[in-house]
């Protein structure tokens, strides 16, 4: 990564969408507009999950499934999952 470049986060996508992920990631444009503008595009995904917790089509948590009083928040598991990512990303500029 280039000493001045940024970190960017889009979009957040479930992993059932997997098969038109690739797709998107590779037609939306982001790509070209970050390589061009010196930005890192980070595309975090989920996993779906048929157990505990119930989340059968991979969805970001949108309803507190993964920790009631928390997902919404930075402390929240997979907020927090991400900020790391973004944090690291950002620790080689």
């Amino acid at each position: 990564m280039r000493r001045n470049a940024a970190v960017c986060t889009w979009p957040f996508t479930a992993a059932s969408k997997a098969p038109r992920q690739r797709q998107f990631v590779e037609h939306a444009g982001y790509n070209r507009w970050a390589d061009t503008n010196d930005i890192v595009v980070l595309y975090p995904q989920t996993v779906a999950s048929a157990g505990t917790p119930f989340n059968p089509k991979g969805c970001w948590d949108w309803w507190g499934y993964t920790d009631p009083e928390k997902w919404g928040t930075k402390a929240g598991v997979q907020l927090s999952a991400v900020r790391g990512m973004v944090e690291r990303l950002a620790s080689r500029r």
